[in-house]
């Protein structure tokens, strides 16, 4: 099924510019998926009773145009496919006048909290079959890997996982990490494209840094945990 909700762009969530950014844009998003889990009858906390939760692997987003504070926007979600333990998850934006302004791919992991290991969707089927499947949306999907620039890589100043950052799993939100990109890319930046790949969780306390790459075509930012392994890497492109 497709599930909508539609809103009115709150004043508070524009920047400085009168627009809705690409972090809140995502929010919208995340919340929309959230509210189809909540009305199908597995959301967050009912996952939480059964130890189990929905943990994103990566997005890709598209933006055509970012919408003005007090505009309305009509926010739609689909699962698309499910294959052994990966599942699909678009995502579309449309404004009053019925014009598609932003639309996305997510691709998704249904997790043991008690292992924290991946359960096999071939094994539950019923875990997406209540979101799906639809057709999937046109648009250039692109790999969910990101390859990092081979060299050029500038570090910045570590950053320190506080409270304010978490989800109701307990870890970062994915989307959370989408900020600390814009603060060291450019916090005017507003991408035509995004994408994020989340290679490993991050809890309270853990230490990220940041190594920002600068190729020609593209922005990108690892964030590296304490041991230097990349927790998370996202390119942007104007």
């Amino acid at each position: 099924m497709i599930y909508s909700f539609e809103t009115r762009i709150r004043y508070s969530e524009a920047g400085a510019d009168g627009r809705l950014g690409l972090v809140k844009m995502m929010d919208y998003m995340q919340d929309c998926c959230m509210f189809h889990a909540e009305d199908v009858g597995v959301g967050a906390f009912r996952l939480r009773e059964m130890h189990h939760a929905w943990v994103v692997l990566s997005w890709q987003v598209i933006v055509d145009r970012y919408p003005r504070a007090f505009e309305k926007i009509r926010v739609s979600t689909l699962g698309t496919k499910a294959e052994n333990i990966f599942a699909h998850r678009n995502f579309l934006i449309h404004d009053e006048a019925g014009t598609l302004i932003a639309k996305a791919n997510s691709i998704w992991s249904y997790i043991d909290m008690d292992t924290m290991r991946p359960v096999s969707l071939r094994k539950d089927p019923d875990a997406f079959m209540v979101f799906g499947p639809e057709e999937p949306i046109e648009m250039d999907y692109e790999p969910r890997r990101i390859d990092l620039p081979k060299e050029g890589g500038r570090c910045m100043d570590p950053i320190v996982v506080g409270p304010e950052m978490l989800d109701s799993n307990g870890h970062v939100n994915n989307v959370r990490y989408i900020t600390i990109a814009q603060q060291a890319l450019g916090e005017k930046l507003l991408p035509r494209q995004l994408r994020a790949e989340y290679k490993l969780q991050t809890y309270p306390g853990d230490v990220l840094t940041p190594v920002a790459y600068a190729p020609a075509d593209r922005s990108v930012l690892e964030l590296r945990n304490a041991a230097g392994k990349p927790s998370v890497i996202i390119e942007m492109k104007i």
